[in-house]
């Protein structure tokens, strides 16, 4: 049965966009790559960079296991459990650790598979065990999805095989690997360029290697994953860590996907700097009356940061705003104003200031001794 992600889902990321997601670097002729999409966000901020019909839906084939491994992740307790391969995996099409149904290997040896071989009887294998069905297990992974911010992904199985039913966009891409770099154990899988996973009846096991150029090709390339069938094209989703930018890049059928994501992830550093914006450490101080001390500091509940491009720089404005004088006694957390952060006119940041530390109320004593 086909199902979208929610629409609650969708509203969240609409109104995420309003406020974060301002508009991108134009994209001239000269720009555009051969992909049929293509993305760059900055991750940490949803920073859209770069598009090019983003929100196109297209096949992603093996793209589709950055959604099986964050799943599997997230669902199974114990990664280090021996599970058995099912019959319906092995002999699976396509990229294959050539498993055989009846052997039992650890989770996580699986999930190394999956991202570093592509292996689609892995995929199998932990789709079955995770979910009980592929149907199932796919319901789970759009469970995932539209946690992660995704609102036009439709999951079919869990390697990309071709199916008509089973689509993503460039943009729901970028955003279910910046929420999986989250966590730590898929950031080390995708970030392996190797592995030696143990194997039945090999004492030293097998050594399997990474698909992925980016992670030898690229300076600061840390993920994520190849794809390829007939009708997807040639599809990667790659992520880099440099000068500060933690960048996702999204191509979609693109022939020269390697080529084409450097020069985009080349493009974005050369335009835009993270820049820290709001420092949580730093202070402003307002009145206090009545009080022991006669001022308070407030601060930021959060740091802000963001990347911009010089020309946005002098376009930045930051308000501080609804600062009223406090009578004592004061409390440490205390919520007092707000400070935040426009660009182009557009709203891109707001925190709570709060008090960072207590004043206590003057005592009579005080008063008559002017303490």
């Amino acid at each position: 049965m086909k199902k979208t992600i929610s629409i609650i889902a969708a509203v969240v990321v609409l109104l995420f966009f309003t406020l974060v997601a301002l508009p991108t670097k134009t994209v001239s002729a000269t720009d555009r790559i051969a992909a049929k999409s293509a993305i760059v966000t900055e991750r940490r901020s949803g920073r859209v960079l770069y598009e090019q019909d983003a929100d196109r839906k297209l096949p992603m084939a093996s793209t589709t296991k950055i959604f099986t491994c964050i799943t599997v992740i997230e669902k199974c307790p114990d990664l280090e459990r021996e599970i058995e391969v099912p019959a319906a995996a092995e002999g699976v099409e396509g990229s294959s650790l050539y498993l055989r149904r009846g052997e039992k290997h650890k989770i996580i040896d699986l999930l190394y598979g999956l991202m570093l071989r592509s292996g689609n009887d892995c995929a199998v294998t932990l789709a079955l065990h995770t979910g009980g069905s592929i149907e199932n297990f796919a319901k789970l992974s759009e469970e995932v999805a539209a946690k992660a911010g995704c609102v036009n992904t439709s999951l079919k199985n869990p390697h990309g095989l071709h199916d008509d039913e089973h689509y993503t966009t460039a943009r729901d891409l970028a955003a279910i690997t910046s929420y999986a770099m989250k966590n730590d154990v898929f950031r080390q899988i995708v970030g392996a360029k190797s592995r030696r996973i143990e194997w039945p009846g090999e004492e030293n096991g097998r050594l399997i290697t990474n698909k992925n150029k980016i992670l030898s090709t690229y300076d600061g390339g840390c993920g994520v994953k190849t794809g390829y069938t007939k009708k997807a094209g040639r599809c990667l989703v790659s992520a880099s860590e440099k000068d500060g930018l933690a960048l996702v890049c999204v191509v979609l059928s693109c022939p020269d996907m390697f080529a084409d994501s450097i020069k985009l992830m080349n493009s974005a550093r050369e335009t835009y700097a993270y820049e820290t914006i709001v420092d949580a450490n730093e202070c402003t101080r307002i009145r206090v009356d009545d009080g022991k001390e006669s001022e308070v500091a407030l601060k930021s509940e959060k740091t802000f940061a963001y990347p911009l491009s010089a020309e946005e720089k002098n376009r930045l404005d930051v308000r501080i705003c609804d600062v009223k004088p406090l009578t004592a006694p004061v409390k440490k957390g205390e919520k007092n104003g707000k400070i935040q952060v426009f660009l182009d006119k557009r709203l891109i940041f707001s925190s709570d200031l709060i008090t960072i530390y207590n004043v206590g109320k003057k005592s009579v004593w005080d008063k008559l001794f002017g303490k």
